[in-house]
C-alpha cells in the first residue's frame, strides 16, 4: 500500500530561486525559506534521505478506499455516541447506529464527537478568510504566468493579499498504477489559496460563506484586478467548479481537558484545528 501512495504522489521539485513576489509588478521578493527549506539539510556534504511527498487528497482518498468499498458508507452525520458495555456506539442523523469498539472522530473542526467528548474545547476565529481555487496546467497558462513561480512553492503577496500557490504534476498514471481501479487525475499548475483579512474579503459572514463556486472565482478576480498580468492569468483560468471560501479558525495553544476514553478519540482537525502553510497566511 505505501509503494502505491508513493507511485500515486505528485512531483516533488526541492526549492531553487523565486518562491516570494510581488503581485503588482512580479518582483522577486526575500526568498521563501531564508534559512533554508525546513526538513531539508543545510550545507555541503551531508547526506540525508527525506521523505517529502506531495499529496493530492482525491488520488489519496481514491487509494485507501481499495479493496474497502464494502467496508465504507457515505451519506453519514454524526450526532453523539454512547458508550455501552461492550464498547460504543454511533448515532447518525438518520436515525441509524453502528456499534464497535473504537470510535475516531475524525470529523472536522466542527466535531460533533469533540463537543461531546470534550465540550469544553472552544476553538478562535483567527478573523483570515480564503478562497481555495485550482487552475489547470494548460499552454495558455504557461505562456501567460509568470515562468519563475511554475517551478515550486510560491507566495505572491500585495498589502493586504497573500497568494499561496504549488504546482501539481502527476507524473505515473495512477489508472495504470492500479490497473484501472483509480482513476488518473491530470496535471493542474496550481492549487492555491488566496488569503487575507475579513474586511479586505468586503462581505459579511454570511455572504462569505454562502458565495458558490462562480462567485468565489468572480471575487478573487475583483480582489487581483490590479495585479501584474503574468499573476492574474492563474484566476482568469482557474477552474471555477473548484473554488471555495473559508473561514481560518485555530486551536489555542493548550492541553485540552476531559476524562481520557478508551473508547473515543479524535484525529485531525477534530482535536486540534492548526493554520495552514505555517501562519503564513495571516
Amino acid at each position: 500500500m505505501f509503494s502505491l501512495f508513493e507511485n500515486t504522489c505528485a512531483e516533488t521539485k526541492p526549492p531553487t530561486d523565486g518562491g516570494r513576489f510581488n503581485a503588482m509588478n512580479a518582483n522577486s521578493l526575500e526568498t521563501l525559506f531564508p534559512n533554508g527549506v525546513p526538513g531539508l539539510p543545510n550545507g555541503r556534504g551531508v547526506r540525508v534521505k527525506v521523505l517529502l511527498e506531495c499529496v493530492d487528497r482525491t488520488m489519496l482518498r481514491n487509494v485507501l478506499l481499495l479493496e474497502q468499498e464494502n467496508h465504507v458508507k457515505f451519506s453519514k452525520s454524526c450526532t453523539h455516541y454512547e458508550i455501552t458495555p461492550t464498547g460504543v456506539t454511533a448515532f447518525f442523523r438518520d436515525g441509524t447506529s453502528e456499534q464497535g469498539t473504537l470510535l475516531v472522530g475524525a470529523d472536522g473542526t466542527f466535531s460533533p464527537v469533540r463537543k461531546q467528548l470534550l465540550p469544553n474545547v472552544r476553538y478562535v476565529d483567527t478573523l483570515t478568510r480564503v478562497i481555495y481555487g485550482k487552475t489547470p496546467l494548460t499552454e495558455d497558462l504557461t505562456a501567460r504566468f509568470q515562468p519563475k513561480a511554475l517551478k515550486w512553492m510560491t507566495i505572491i503577496q500585495d498589502q493586504s493579499l497573500t497568494l499561496f500557490m504549488e504546482p501539481v504534476r502527476f507524473p505515473k498514471d495512477a489508472s495504470v498504477e492500479t490497473n484501472g481501479r483509480v482513476p488518473r487525475i491530470d496535471d493542474y499548475a496550481y492549487y492555491w489559496v488566496l488569503g487575507g483579512n475579513a474586511e479586505t474579503f468586503g462581505l459579511s459572514d454570511a455572504e462569505f460563506h454562502n458565495l458558490s463556486g462562480k462567485d468565489a472565482a468572480d471575487l478573487t478576480l475583483k480582489l487581483t484586478s490590479h495585479w501584474d498580468p503574468s499573476f492574474k492569468a492563474v484566476f482568469e483560468l482557474q477552474n471555477t467548479a473548484q473554488s471555495a471560501p473559508l473561514r481560518l479558525i485555530t486551536a489555542k495553544p493548550e492541553r485540552p481537558g476531559g476524562t481520557p476514553s478508551e473508547n473515543v478519540v479524535l484525529m485531525g482537525d477534530a482535536i486540534y484545528a492548526m493554520m495552514p502553510a505555517g501562519r503564513i497566511l495571516l
